[in-house]
């Protein structure tokens, strides 16, 4: 993870532990959005090598 990466990881992780909502720009606009989850998540099929 870059240092750029790990620094948007942690803004992500400190509003999602505060319950804060977050603005960026996708396409040109503006999004307001309330983060709940960071991180990947597995089928129940796949397998944690």
């Amino acid at each position: 993870m870059t240092p750029k990466e790990q620094q948007i990881a942690d803004l992500l992780i400190t509003a999602i532990k505060g319950n804060n909502l977050i603005e960026f720009k996708y396409d040109n606009e503006y999004r307001i959005v309330e983060p709940f989850l960071f991180g990947e998540l597995y089928s129940v099929n796949q397998t944690h090598e």
